[in-house]
């Protein structure tokens, strides 16, 4: 009894340790932690503690591409630290693009969990990073998604793009709106998509996994392929999927990205 009550007080001093060094320790070391594992993410105007902070201005770059994230701000949760898998709240926004939710790392058993996001923004904003021009609304809710070392897990997620419209190289291609639901099957991520105006099913048949590889390396690589084809002849979609993939003899389109 007196070793359980003797461990029980260490527990308790170290967790009370840390949560002051979280609040002692300035926010700038928690942003520079995040920029030494994700060299793409930027942040200006760094206030607060580790604890709590915030930046007055976030982006993240990739392939001379740049999302803005704007005003930052984050919290990490003291109670998650008794089960030492701490959590991370967020929020960030940028004009009409709004970003929230919860992130949490599991030390003993090396997995990060999100649950809880929630994004809304323009689709133009992300549309640069996969070479196609794109326009609309997309509204996306994550409630759950894990990733371990054997890739994703326990993925519950939906989106939705609104007055979506390709550009072909030549015009404007309205789509209307389209919903996607994403699961996961053999540690891939998979999604099902539809067109929801006048309940029609989506133009395009997509099936897609996307498979990420060496989840917790310093620069971990996701893998996405599959097929895309549209329903109808002339569609207007093939100048865009003849960019993102190869045709095969049924019309479809074979899309083998890794990145």
């Amino acid at each position: 009894m007196f070793l359980l009550k003797k461990r029980y007080c260490l527990v308790i001093a170290l967790l009370l340790t840390v949560f002051f060094i979280l609040r002692l320790l300035p926010a700038g070391w928690f942003i520079y932690t995040i920029q030494q594992s994700i060299p793409s993410f930027q942040a200006t105007g760094v206030t607060g503690t580790v604890w709590q902070g915030e930046a007055s201005y976030a982006q993240w770059s990739e392939r001379g591409h740049t999302l803005p994230l704007g005003e930052l701000q984050w919290y990490i949760d003291i109670t998650s630290l008794v089960t030492l898998s701490p959590c991370l709240n967020f929020s960030s926004s940028a004009g009409s693009q709004q970003l929230k939710g919860e992130v949490c790392y599991s030390i003993f058993s090396k997995k990060i969990n999100a649950q809880e996001i929630d994004l809304a923004l323009p689709i133009a904003n992300v549309a640069p990073f996969f070479g196609v021009d794109l326009s609309g609304n997309i509204s996306a809710f994550i409630k759950s998604i894990e990733i371990t070392q054997a890739g994703f897990v326990d993925v519950d997620a939906n989106a939705l793009w609104e007055q979506a419209s390709i550009y072909t190289g030549s015009e404007w291609l309205a789509v209307g709106n389209i919903q996607a639901r994403f699961s996961d099957e053999n540690y891939n991520v998979v999604s099902q998509w539809r067109h929801i105006t006048n309940a029609r099913p989506a133009p395009l048949v997509v099936d897609i996994t996307a498979k990420l590889i060496d989840a917790f390396a310093k620069k971990p690589s996701i893998k996405v392929e599959g097929l895309i084809k549209p329903r109808e002849r002339n569609s207007g979609f093939e100048p865009v999927l003849q960019f993102i993939g190869n045709k095969n003899n049924d019309g479809s389109y074979r899309i083998d990205f890794a990145e």
